[in-house]
């Protein structure tokens, strides 16, 4: 998850930067998740990481950056 948040961070400065130099008002917002952590299956994975990415959104404003909550899956 380490490298992700890496790689999200630094999209995330590059398209601040352009929108800087173009004075445009434009940021972009990550959910990152993991298999099997953040789920067990497609489905519920992709649910882990769009509640994260809905989070990210109405808590930051000029994009935002949250991981996905650990899944409790069933044994």
């Amino acid at each position: 998850m380490k490298e992700a948040e890496i790689v999200a961070t630094r999209i995330q400065q590059q398209v601040n930067d352009w929108a800087r130099k173009h004075d445009i008002d434009f940021s972009v917002t990550f959910g990152l998740g993991e298999a099997p952590t953040h789920g067990d299956s497609f489905s519920s994975l992709l649910e882990q990481v769009d509640q994260a990415l809905y989070h990210s959104k109405s808590s930051h404003t000029g994009g935002g950056l949250a991981q996905a909550q650990i899944s409790q899956i069933a044994n």
